[in-house]
């Protein structure tokens, strides 16, 4: 079923009308009628396309929609990491000389799938969580993040710790399956998501024994 089947009809009164003086012109009259039905027409049309649904479209009309509706940007996730080895009591011996070091550098780069980009508008545009940062609301938007449907609410397998300014998830039993875990890692670092600025908010997964 397409996301337009159950919209009904809409007529609006803002048609275009003949002054009084021009009533009587036949081929005006045709003219104007023929311009109000082509407008019905094209109304039904950009209706049936119900733009503000971002959960139907796919591509490019995802991002346009994202972008002009929602003020949100299908950006990659980036992740760049940086070693430093040095030649003392760090390393195997005979690897790196006394007084020199090493720089490891690591980095990732993840462009963002139709899917993956629902998942974080509706995070971001989603309301009915309300406004207030707690960590019921936390456990919330986790839950629906993670899960394959956003009815499907597990909250008891998400464990919150909350230390001075850092906020560390745990995810436990099935939720560490989720397919959506390594996309909530990046959004969290690349901080794609709305959360409260003034926290830290770090993901550690650990083993449900």
């Amino acid at each position: 079923m397409s996301d337009h089947d159950n919209i009904p009809p809409y007529t609006h009164k803002l048609y275009m009308y003949l002054y009084w003086q021009w009533k009587e012109d036949d081929n005006l009259d045709a003219f104007v009628k023929v311009h109000n039905e082509t407008t019905d027409k094209y109304l039904d049309e950009i209706r049936k396309l119900n733009i503000p649904n971002y959960k139907t479209k796919n591509g490019k009309f995802l991002d346009y929609v994202a972008k002009n509706l929602y003020g949100i940007s299908r950006k990659p996730l980036l992740n760049a990491q940086t070693i430093v080895e040095m030649g003392i009591n760090i390393d195997d011996p005979n690897t790196i000389s006394p007084n020199d070091a090493k720089i490891l550098s690591n980095s990732f780069r993840h462009e963002i799938t139709d899917i993956e980009f629902r998942k974080i508008i509706e995070w971001n545009v989603y309301r009915e969580d309300g406004f207030h940062f707690t960590i019921p609301w936390l456990k919330r938007r986790l839950s629906r993040f993670l899960s394959y449907s956003s009815g499907d609410m597990d909250m008891n397998s998400i464990s919150i710790v909350a230390e001075n300014r850092k906020i560390t998830i745990r995810l436990l039993n099935d939720l560490q399956k989720s397919p959506y875990r390594e996309l909530l890692k990046g959004v969290l670092l690349n901080k794609t998501i709305n959360l409260p600025f003034m926290f830290e908010f770090e993901l550690e997964d650990i083993d449900n024994a």
